[in-house]
């Protein structure tokens, strides 16, 4: 086992503070460790995040330089001391090329430098080798997976153990998107996800504790992914199965739906899932099952439904013989330009024709309108005036502001995720504009700004300071971007 303790740097300042109080200088997307003053090896999140600060196998020069940002430190003697000089001013300059691992802890009092072993040994551990923590070894810094089946693809990489229960192992999931030609994402677990549609040899590789995923991940027009409703056999009639024929759902506009009628229940709560393609549960992991209450026995007919890309289902249950209830939900539209704003409405609200309905202000100063949930709906500024793509299968509350023109002379939408108006934001990002082109984020800045992407499960997948404009591909899914701290969430059927 390498010696991770080898050389110890002790902050005198935070050694003895609480976390809360240690980090008040520190800012998200602050650097935390940067090498050479300018490449930011790990970034600072937030203080309710649990921030892991470690870069294994870090491949360092003669005079290299390593910086902790906000933290000052002193030095005490270690048996890697001799491989590094310290300055207080400047930081650890290396003295010995070689590849060492680093570890901050999460209070940043404590910088730790241990060589790494020559014998550390790095593994693909995912569904295609039954999640074997030594599944499949990294040679060279590839594994390359011959024939791997089309489906769903899961994996991390380990150094041999899992980090959980306190065994000390460590596990990677960081993608590279620059080097990877396959689209991925994070599940809930935090695995690395990727769907191929073909047979084909995938190589996965790693490095400076990064993945690069190298795949054809291209979906066929004539394939459609297929979602079936597994769960308990007292509300599905067979018992969590995930292939079962007469629990498959109907899709339609990205739109999921499956019908069962007649069903005898009891009282009480009753547990599913979508399963995709036969492998991928949605949503993935245990204890986190969509659930459906009955108040009382009964013949019901049940209605399950799952909007493609969100992160659960969700079921309604009628009792025969009574009317469902109609459910709304409140959209807000708001751009400074429009003196007048109308919604049309169709597949549920009906606004009569074209333009649809006059929009009023509500107290934010959004104009606002209850629709029937599930509607299609389209902002516009009137007769031949400027109007929004449609605006498909609305669940939910969200309020929405205009994005850039398409090719038709339609305006793309951009979901608000905190439902405030924009009046003054520090730097660039009150120049900034977020639109989604297909696939791809598209962020337009005026000057320079800090680009973070998180996934739903709060993972961030993406990190950068960005001049002029960013761009990234992403998977079908639900996304939060901030620019310099201005949020906006995407969604990606």
């Amino acid at each position: 086992m390498k010696n991770k303790l080898s050389f110890l740097i002790v902050a005198l300042v935070c050694s003895v503070m609480a976390w809360a109080d240690c980090v008040p200088t520190l800012h998200e997307g602050d650097y935390v460790l940067r090498l050479n003053g300018t490449k930011d090896l790990t970034t600072y999140q937030s203080c309710d995040v649990d921030n892991q600060y470690q870069v294994l196998g870090l491949a360092l020069e003669v005079g290299d330089l390593l910086t902790v940002k906000n933290v000052v430190y002193g030095l005490e003697d270690g048996g890697a001391s001799a491989n590094f000089t310290y300055n207080k001013d400047n930081g650890v300059t290396c003295k010995t090329a070689g590849t060492y691992d680093v570890y901050i802890k999460s209070n940043l009092s404590v910088l730790y430098i241990g060589s790494a072993a020559a014998e550390t040994t790095y593994y693909l551990a995912g569904n295609m080798n039954e999640w074997s923590a030594t599944g499949a070894a990294f040679v060279d810094g590839k594994v390359v997976l011959q024939d791997l089946a089309a489906g769903d693809h899961q994996f991390k990489v380990t150094d041999g153990q899992w980090n959980k229960d306190g065994d000390g192992g460590h596990e990677f999931t960081t993608v590279d998107s620059e080097c990877s030609t396959a689209t991925t994402t994070t599940d809930g677990d935090g695995n690395v996800v990727f769907t191929t549609y073909k047979v084909q040899d995938v190589t996965i590789e790693f490095a400076d504790s990064k993945i690069c995923v190298k795949a054809d991940t291209e979906k066929p027009a004539d394939i459609e992914d297929v979602y079936v409703i597994a769960g308990q056999e007292a509300l599905l009639g067979v018992d969590w199965d995930g292939n079962a024929e007469s629990n498959k759902m109907t899709v339609v506009d990205g739109t999921a739906t499956l019908v069962k009628e007649n069903l005898t229940l009891a009282a009480g709560t009753y547990l599913f899932k979508v399963v995709k393609n036969g492998s991928t549960w949605i949503p993935d992991g245990v204890g986190n099952d969509s659930e459906l209450a009955i108040e009382e026995v009964g013949e019901y007919t049940v209605t399950f439904t799952y909007i493609i890309g969100e992160e659960s289902a969700t079921a309604v249950a009628v009792k025969n013989g009574e009317e469902p209830q109609p459910e709304y939900v409140t959209v807000r539209f708001f751009y400074a330009d429009w003196a007048t704003v109308y919604i049309f409405a169709w597949g549920g609200s009906d606004f009569g024709t074209w333009p649809g309905k006059l929009m009023t202000k509500d107290e934010s100063g959004w104009f606002a309108e209850k629709i029937l949930k599930g509607s299609n709906i389209i902002f516009n500024a009137g007769e031949g005036q400027p109007q929004t793509i449609d605006i498909t299968n609305v669940e939910a509350d969200l309020c929405y502001e205009l994005g850039d023109v398409n090719d038709e002379g339609k305006y793309s939408v951009v979901v608000n995720e905190m439902c405030q108006l924009k009046t003054s934001v520090d730097n660039n990002a009150e120049e900034a504009k977020v639109m989604l082109i297909g696939n791809k984020l598209v962020v337009t800045i005026n000057g320079s700004a800090n680009v973070s992407v998180f996934n739903m499960a709060g993972q961030m997948i993406d990190n950068q300071m960005a001049t002029g404009s960013y761009t990234r591909n992403l998977a079908s899914g639900i996304y939060l971007i901030r620019v310099d701290g201005q949020s906006y969430k995407a969604v990606i059927r």
